[in-house]
């Protein structure tokens, strides 16, 4: 059990980097694509739509083939396209939005498991759906929104061909398509992952949160940690992270005066969060908030983020940890009772 001083010490301690200097600046280049080309045909606001799914750049397995990288893209495309519809299309009720969603997070939560994909697994699809579930729309324009997110993904998969042929090694030569799979995993992890994010959702709902969103979102993170132990360090770090992440969102405020400094905050965000992500996940949460922040509630048409959601953003992250320290002690503590109980009953017989 880490004490209080270590819990914080792992908030700034920095592991070895485990990837090359340029894989973050080929995220940064996948996130930011998308916003120069709508900006250049005058249409900043579809940018922003369509950036969201470049996201997917983060699930580039960059020690595989080039075939088998561009296969895991196309994959994981198809899936944020997904996982945009299906909140779309739930997102006329509150009730079948917190069902549909609940559902979808229990399924993409256990494919992503089963298929072995990297950090952040399932995180940014079950977000995805998160936010598109909050977002009453109208049904003509589902149309475009599901499109913009399809051509967001399309630009993704190209940039990631051709930064794979850059970088192609001899380690890389293999061309067999393999795909990993872990038929050990016990599905009701994912189960409990789903039955929690309805909860979040629902208790956004429940109070009317301006933004419901960010509650499952949070929720989600803290119940990535892989013990019980882990979830704890896991909330601590996303409390701390957001709450100087908003301060940094605070200060891009003051600076973000037209899309191209939105963009250039977006790419530099990016860039940043791929250094730290796989070295302290609690420093790169400090710039995943500004980063979130500025995808989602960012308004292309006054150009500018109000004061009023950067504060909501740590309120509704503070009720999503709550709830994702409930949900990891169900998932790691009281399943550990259960299995104690069913042997010692089995071995009394």
């Amino acid at each position: 059990m880490l004490t209080k001083k270590e819990t914080l010490l792992n908030l700034v301690e920095l592991k070895p980097a485990q990837s090359e200097w340029h894989l973050p600046l080929f995220h940064a280049i996948c996130i930011g694509t998308p916003l120069l080309i709508c900006l250049l045909i005058d249409r900043f606001e579809y940018g922003l739509m369509a950036t969201m799914p470049s996201l997917v750049a983060l699930y580039y397995p960059n020690k595989l083939s080039t075939a088998n990288k561009m296969l895991c893209m196309f994959l994981c495309s198809f899936t944020m396209i997904v996982s945009v519809a299906i909140g779309l299309l739930f997102s006329f009720n509150s009730i079948a939005a917190v069902l549909s969603f609940g559902i979808y997070s229990s399924a993409v939560h256990w494919l992503s498991n089963y298929y072995k994909l990297h950090n952040p697994r399932s995180f940014f699809f079950i977000m995805a759906a998160s936010v598109m579930v909050c977002i009453p729309i109208n049904a003509d324009t589902m149309p475009l929104m599901v499109g913009l997110v399809a051509l967001g993904t399309i630009s993704t998969c190209i940039i990631a061909f051709i930064y794979s042929i850059l970088t192609r090694t001899k380690e890389d030569s293999p061309s067999k398509v393999y795909i990993a799979f872990d038929s050990s995993f016990d599905a009701k992890q994912s189960l409990v992952v789903g039955l929690f994010m309805s909860i979040s959702l629902y208790v956004a709902f429940y109070f009317d949160l301006n933004k419901p969103y960010w509650v499952p979102i949070a929720c989600l993170t803290v119940l990535q940690g892989v013990s019980f132990s882990h979830v704890k360090i896991r909330s601590i770090h996303r409390v701390l992270g957001t709450s100087i992440g908003v301060g940094i969102a605070w200060v891009l405020s003051l600076y973000v005066s037209s899309p191209m400094t939105i963009i250039v905050g977006i790419m530099s965000l990016q860039f940043i969060i791929g250094h730290l992500i796989p070295r302290n996940y609690g420093l790169a949460v400090m710039f995943i908030t500004p980063l979130t922040i500025l995808l989602t509630d960012f308004n292309a048409t006054d150009v500018g983020i109000s004061s009023a959601s950067m504060i909501d953003r740590l309120f509704d992250n503070i009720i999503g940890c709550i709830i994702g320290l409930v949900g990891g002690w169900v998932i790691y503590e009281l399943d550990k009772k259960v299995l104690s109980i069913v042997k010692s009953n089995t071995s009394a017989h």
